[in-house]
């Protein structure tokens, strides 16, 4: 399965990590940081609808598989043409350092 997956790398996606900045009133601020471009490929695993606040929102799990990176983890994001993906974890699969499998969530209406 993932000794095939170069050819599959097709979606390029950016990395973003978050940056806190304090204010002057003592409060901070979260923004996010490209840290990286990458080629993946991204799979659709499941979805399902909940109500928040008498809304319906979306709720779309990914498995994104990119080449193997160190300095991935849960606290990032991933964007791909203007969608955002949550990061939700992050494994080496097969131990190899090979390749990197992000479990992902998108929300949206």
């Amino acid at each position: 399965m993932i000794g095939d997956a170069i050819g599959r790398l097709r979606h390029r996606l950016t990395i973003q990590q978050s940056v806190r900045a304090v204010d002057e009133g003592g409060g901070a601020t979260l923004t996010w940081s490209d840290l990286a471009d990458v080629w993946a490929e991204v799979t659709a695993q499941s979805g399902r609808e909940i109500v928040s606040g008498d809304a319906p929102t979306a709720r779309r799990f990914y498995r994104v598989l990119m080449r193997y990176r160190a300095d991935v983890d849960p606290t990032m994001r991933l964007i791909w043409n203007e969608r955002v993906f949550e990061i939700l974890s992050v494994r080496d699969e097969d131990g190899t350092q090979h390749w990197l499998t992000c479990d992902c969530e998108e929300r949206g209406p």
